[in-house]
This record gives structure tokens, sequence and C-alpha cells, in this order.
């Protein structure tokens, strides 16, 4: 029989079908989509606006990346996540590129974040608006189901925003509290302080680099790339992604555990120094590669739920699919960036002069002035001016730290910013003392057990602040209205003790320096005109 007696015989089957097996028919690859090189233009447009924009935030998050060994691993998430982009160029081949106007709502807020963040200094709005806005960005160009295939891809890219810091304490507790468990299961002997573990042989402390806080980002980090590209059912994915964020916090308390137990076996030779660094680096890429074993595990069987015909990859529900006009939506883009880029033009922040001058405690006996290591010493970077005095009064010896910013360099309220070294201290306890004026108080212990009272507070247009939240915010709105965003601290140190008389005559000398502080700052804010205004009869 011929071909043409085929074809007539089936009027049904033409060059866009084919016929299954069983008769049925099959719809073929669909033809792709030819997209307009004004779209692709527009898409180049829209990142290099972003980067110019958000360059600022941009700057902030790679001068993180660089410096904190945490967070290296950023510099490759941007590029990943535009190779996930270009992997994905099958399906978008087949699929009719459209702006949306749905990502604009989002578009508005995250400018407001970016605004707000560079306001007040505030980097982690900064970081979070940089890199959520570029995602939206393309979503925005791209269209809804363009976006819908590339979703793993756009979320992937808020990996480069530099948080976790703050999970550091949290992850310390967790892993002195596992390593503990296992060291009472193996009969060693122990004495827990906080974050100290000491047995016959020595004392160990549970340090930030001891809180595996790179061990968990980088395998979280991992654990969703792993999952997106090797498995394919949902369960086994959200599996997947749950065992990457509870594995290296086991996997880091049994790291702890091996260390000390190591040297409880070893009498302290080993396990320490040099070798606690090559343990733990070994032990970090122990976990990465037992992570992908384990993924290979659950790829074992592995299927997507649901079984679609792999040639037709353009099979995903449309969400709210555009047909706007692209010269309006392009237009109302550009107003959005310019409107943002006038509103950091407004913003720009003149220092304080002010803040270079530090506040004379006249009614103490001043043994020291320094500001080069001492017992105590407090950690703040780019500040306008910092002193630390060592003070007597009424023969109790003490310690005064004070720091101030002139708000246009530099932040007080940072998590860089530390009340004491924690190479040499940990926090113990945080108390509130029984006092007028509002002012936070910690307990510090040192590898030595010297332990520590530190009294302390913010300082910021005329009231003292115990919450870093609502002195940030404070200064923020501050700056919103062209206001001064100079800020202060001031910290009180004492040795600690139990003795309850003692600790009132501890309070009674705070109260006495935060009012004398607080006079002090009330005097420098005064220009000399005034001075001389307020002095006359």
């Amino acid at each position: 029989m011929s071909n043409a007696n085929l074809n007539t015989s089936n009027p049904k089957l033409n060059t866009a079908e084919l016929a299954a097996p069983d008769g049925s028919l099959l719809s073929s690859q669909p033809q792709p989509v030819s997209h307009s090189r004004s779209t692709w233009f527009m898409l180049i447009i829209a990142v290099c606006g972003w980067a110019v924009f958000c360059y600022v935030g941009l700057r902030s998050a790679i001068e993180i990346w660089a410096i904190s060994e945490i967070f290296q691993h950023c510099f490759f998430v941007i590029p990943g996540a535009f190779y996930l982009i270009y992997q994905e160029r099958t399906k978008l081949a087949h699929i009719a590129l459209s702006p949306t106007w749905w990502a604009l709502p989002f578009l508005c807020g995250q400018i407001a974040v970016y605004v707000l963040g560079l306001a007040g200094d505030i980097q982690v709005l900064m970081h979070i608006a940089t890199f959520s806005m570029l995602p939206t960005l393309l979503w925005a160009v791209l269209g809804n189901r363009a976006a819908y295939h590339l979703i793993f891809p756009l979320c992937f890219m808020l990996f480069a925003i530099p948080i976790g810091e703050e999970m550091i304490p949290f992850l310390q507790e967790v892993t002195a509290d596992i390593s503990v468990y296992f060291l009472q299961l193996t009969g060693v002997p122990l004495y827990r302080s906080g974050l100290f573990i000491e047995i016959p042989e020595g004392r160990f402390l549970v340090a930030e680099a001891c809180s595996g806080i790179s061990f968990f980002i980088a395998s979280v980090v991992i654990g969703n790339l792993y999952a997106y590209m090797n498995l394919r059912s949902p369960k086994r994915r959200i599996l997947f992604v749950l065992l990457a964020v509870v594995y290296p916090i086991l996997a880091n308390a049994v790291r702890v555990y091996g260390i000390i137990l190591t040297g409880h076996l070893t009498d302290m030779e080993h396990a320490v120094g040099a070798d606690h660094l090559i343990y733990g680096w070994f032990f970090f890429s122990l976990v990465i590669i037992s992570l992908i074993l384990i993924g290979e595990v659950f790829r074992r069987g592995d299927k997507p739920t649901n079984q679609l015909d792999s040639r037709v990859p353009n099979m995903a529900p449309p969400l709210f699919v555009s047909t706007v006009n692209k010269r309006p939506f392009y237009s109302v883009l550009g107003l959005l960036l310019a409107g943002g880029l006038w509103g950091l033009s407004v913003l720009d922040k003149t220092p304080d002069p002010k803040a270079v001058f530090t506040v004379n405690f006249a009614n103490s006996d001043v043994l020291h002035r320094s500001l080069t290591p001492t017992v105590w010493q407090p950690q703040f970077a780019d500040s306008a001016s910092q002193e630390l005095v060592s003070l007597q009064r009424r023969g109790v010896a003490y310690e005064v730290f004070q720091v101030s910013y002139d708000g246009a360099q530099g932040e007080l309220v940072g998590f860089h910013n530390k009340l004491f070294s924690q190479a040499r201290w940990t926090l113990e306890s945080v108390f509130s003392p029984g006092l007028d004026w509002p002012v936070k108080a910690q307990q510090i212990t040192s590898v030595n057990s010297e332990k520590r009272f530190v009294y302390f507070a913010y300082w910021f247009a005329g009231e003292f602040y115990t919450s870093k939240t609502r002195v940030k915010l404070a200064q923020t709105f501050a700056n919103l209205l062209n206001q001064s965003g100079a800020m202060r601290m001031v910290a009180v140190s004492f040795t600690a003790t139990t003795n309850t008389e003692q600790i009132e005559q501890y309070e009674e000398i705070v109260a006495a320096v935060f009012a004398e502080f607080s006079s002090g700052v009330a005097y420098i804010a005064l220009t000399k005109h005034e001075v001389l205004e307020q002095r006359r009869p």
C-alpha cells in the first residue's frame, strides 16, 4: 500500500500528530515560539538596571561574602541561578513570553524596603530587597508561565542573601546539648557551664566556629540544589531538603563530641590546636560527600508523580496569563525605578560632627584610658569615636566603654559589633537590673573561668534604648525625615559576684554613670553659641 493511500485512509493524521500503538493520537512536540528581540533586550536592561539601582546593597553584600567564610558560597549563587535558567531554554522556547502586571506590587514593596534599609543602614533589609528584586524583575519581564517553569532558579537567587549568622547562638546551644548527651552516654565525666564543657583533662568552649553554621548553610544550599537537579518526586524532594537541614546539625554535634572524646582519651595530645582545625575541615568534606551519597539513595526508584509526555515541556497550568501591551508596562517599570533612584538621592545622609566627642566622667577616679585590648574588650568597627576607661568609685573598680556613630558611615546596631570578644568570652545569661534607667545586663564567662557583668544601653535622640529593633527603627524614621541619625552606646563592666549587697552597689554606680552620660551627651549636642546663651543671666 502506498503512502498516499495511507494518508487518504486516515485523514485525521497529519504532520502535527502521531499514532500510538493502540490507535490513539498523541500531540507532537510543540513548535518553538519566536521570541522578539525586544523581550531579551528589556531583560538585559532590567538586570543592568537592577545592578545599578541596588549598587549599595550589592557592594555591602559582596564585602560580607569576601570576609566571611560562612557566605563565600554566595559568589556562585547568582551565576548558578542563571545557569539553571539557561538549562531550561528548551522549555522557554515553547512558551510565549509576555510581561505581567502581577509582579509590580511586589516590586514596589521591594523598592520601599530597599530605601528603608538604606535610610536606616539596615543591611539585612537592603540585602533581602536586593536579591528578591532580581527574580521579581525577571518574573515581570518574562511573564507568569515562564516564571512558573523557572520558579526554583528564581527562588535559588535568595540564597545569595548573607543571612543566617543570627542562628549561631541557637546552634551553639544545640551542639553543646547533643555533645554533652553523647559524652554522658559514653561515661565521660564532665561539668557544663553555659557553652563551656569541662572534663578532667581540660576545658572546651563551643565557640562560634564550633556552631556548625558553615556546615548548616552549605548543606541547605547543596541539598536544595541536589533535590532540584536529581529528584523528581515532590515528596522525595521535600524529605531530602528536610534531611539537609537536620543532618548538618547532628553531624556537627558528633564532630564536637569526637573532639572532646579524643582529647579525653589522649590526655589532650590530639584534637586541639591545628588538629582541631584539620579535623573540622575533614569532617566538613565528609558531611557534604555523605549528604550527596544519601541523595543517591533517594534517587533509587524516583519517578515524578505526574507522568506527562516528556516531549511536551509546556504542560504547566497558566497562572494569570498576561496579554497587556508592553509599552505601558515598561513605562510603569521605568517610573518605579526612577522613583526609587530619586528616593535614594534625597536620603543622602550627612555626618554629625559632634559624634567624634566622647563624654568625660568627672565624678569618678580615672585609673586608665585606653583602646588597647584589656580583660574585657568590646569590638565595634567603623565608629566615629570610641573609648574604654577604667574607673573607680567608692572603692569599686569598673570599666566604661562608649562608642558613637555619626549617622553617615558605619552601623552601631549590627551583628558584626560585639560587646565582648567571642574568642575569649561567652554569654552565660541576660537579665534586667532593677534600675529606673532602661538598661540591659549580661553575664559573660571566659575560658579562664572569669565572670563579668556588662550593663549597656543605646542612646539616640535624647533617649536610652535596650531593644536593637526599636532603636534601629527610630534611627530609620529620623533619616527619612532628614534628621540626624547619630547614635551612641554606653556599657559598664564589673567583676561578677553573687553578693547581693555588692550587686546593689554595682547598680547604684551604673545609675550614676548613665545619669552622667546623659548629661554629657546633652552638653555635646549644644553648640558653643547655645552654651554661652544658656550661661547668660
